[in-house]
C-alpha cells in the first residue's frame, strides 16, 4: 500500500455573484484550458457529492500535452517509430472542495504540479473562466494552530515579519474578528505588511503583540501567510505559516469518492475548529 499527501487549504474568492454554489460549478467546467511553458491545464472529471457535511464538488487539475510524439514498437518488423498522440496525460492532481466553507484539500504531484504551482493554476484556470467579470481568487494554506508561534519561539532574534491577508467568508473568528472588520471598512480586498528591526535593536518583539497575533491566527485559518526571518542559534532561519499547513495521506488506490470518505473527517475537524473559535 502506498498513501499520498492531501494538503489543506482555503479557496479566498472575491466577486461579486449571488449563487456561490452554480458560480463555483460553473467556474470547474471552462470551455478552454489555458497554456504553460509547453504544456496544457484544465479541470477534468468534475464530479458533485451530498454529505452530511455537506456539498462537495471533486475532480483532477490535468497537466496534459497537446500534440507528442511517443517511440513505439513494431514487433512484426523488428522495429521503433514515432506516433503522436494527442492530448496526452502528464500528470493530474486529484481535489476536493467543500463548498460552504470554500476548505480544498488537494494533492501535488512531486516534479510534475508542486504545491505552489497546483494553486497557481488553479488560480488562474478559475479566474480565465470568468473573463469580463471581476473575480480574483487565492488559495491559502489551512495550518496547524500554535506551530508558527512555537518555530518563532525558538528565534534568538527576529529581523523580519512579513503578513499577508484577505477578508474572511464565511467563517469569523473572535481570535482575529477585529482584523477582519478592519480589512471590511477599508473595503480591501487583500492586506500586506512587514515589520522590520537591525539586529543592534535586539529584533522584534511580536510573540506577546495582540494586534500582529491576531493577523497571524486570521492566517493560520487559511486567510493568508505569515512569513518570519531571523536567527536561531546564530543560523539566519526563516519559517512560514505555509510550511505549517494541515495534511492527510490517503492510500492511492482508492477511487475518488473513496477518498472523500475519508478526507471528510480531517474537514469536521477543521470546520469544528473554526466554530468553536468564533
Amino acid at each position: 500500500m502506498r498513501n499520498i499527501k492531501y494538503h489543506f487549504g482555503r479557496i479566498n474568492i472575491l466577486a461579486e455573484r449571488e449563487n456561490k454554489e452554480e458560480f463555483l460549478w460553473s467556474s470547474l467546467i471552462p470551455e478552454k484550458e489555458i497554456k504553460r511553458h509547453g504544456f496544457c491545464w484544465n479541470f477534468f472529471e468534475i464530479e458533485r457529492e451530498d454529505s452530511g457535511l455537506g456539498l462537495f464538488y471533486y475532480g483532477y487539475l490535468v497537466k496534459f500535452k497537446k500534440i507528442s510524439e511517443e517511440e513505439i514498437a513494431v514487433p512484426e518488423r523488428h522495429k521503433l517509430t514515432l506516433e503522436e498522440i494527442k492530448n496526452r496525460t502528464v500528470a493530474k492532481s486529484p481535489f476536493f472542495i467543500h463548498v460552504h466553507s470554500g476548505l480544498i484539500a488537494y494533492h501535488p504531484v512531486s516534479n510534475h504540479i508542486e504545491n505552489s504551482q497546483f494553486c497557481n493554476i488553479f488560480k488562474k484556470i478559475f479566474e480565465d473562466a470568468n473573463l469580463g467579470f471581476f473575480v480574483n481568487i487565492e488559495i491559502q494554506p489551512v495550518t496547524e494552530s500554535y506551530e508558527f508561534f512555537e518555530a518563532i519561539k525558538r528565534f534568538s532574534l527576529i529581523k523580519k515579519v512579513a503578513i499577508y491577508l484577505h477578508p474572511a467568508n464565511p467563517n469569523i473568528s473572535d481570535t482575529w474578528k477585529r482584523t477582519h472588520e478592519r480589512l471590511t471598512e477599508l473595503n480591501a480586498d487583500s492586506f500586506h505588511e512587514e515589520y522590520k528591526s537591525s539586529l543592534d535593536d535586539g529584533g522584534l518583539k511580536i510573540v506577546e503583540d495582540t494586534e500582529i497575533t491576531s493577523k497571524i491566527r486570521m492566517a493560520e485559518d487559511g486567510y493568508g501567510h505569515v512569513d518570519a526571518t531571523g536567527y536561531i542559534d546564530g543560523e539566519p532561519t526563516k519559517v512560514s505559516t505555509i510550511d505549517k499547513q494541515h495534511i492527510s495521506y490517503i492510500d492511492t488506490r482508492l477511487e475518488p469518492i473513496e477518498v472523500l470518505s475519508f478526507l471528510i473527517e480531517k474537514f469536521q475537524i477543521l470546520i469544528a475548529k473554526f466554530k468553536d473559535e468564533a
